[in-house]
């Protein structure tokens, strides 16, 4: 069920909710529910993200990725085709 959570509310928003939940085989109550909870958990991201972005320094990550690999092959299936 969560590869179509993302338009449960939009389904709802268009009169669909019904035949979205018929289609998925869950109540209606079990599809708002979802959509409900859905949004609550996207409204509460936001604050998250910003305040980690806050503590971390682009300067680190760059060195970071600077070195990420430096001396390694390339895994099996990582490596580009010739043309």
């Amino acid at each position: 069920m969560r590869r179509v959570i993302s338009h449960f509310g939009s389904a709802i928003a268009a009169g669909r909710g019904a035949e979205t939940a018929e289609t998925e085989g869950v109540a209606l109550n079990q599809l708002i529910n979802v959509a409900v909870a859905e949004k609550l958990s996207h409204c509460g991201r936001k604050p998250i993200f910003a305040e980690r972005a806050s503590r971390g320094s682009t300067k680190k990550a760059l060195r970071i990725l600077d070195r990420a690999g430096v001396g390694n092959p390339p895994m099996r299936g990582d490596r580009l085709k010739s043309k």
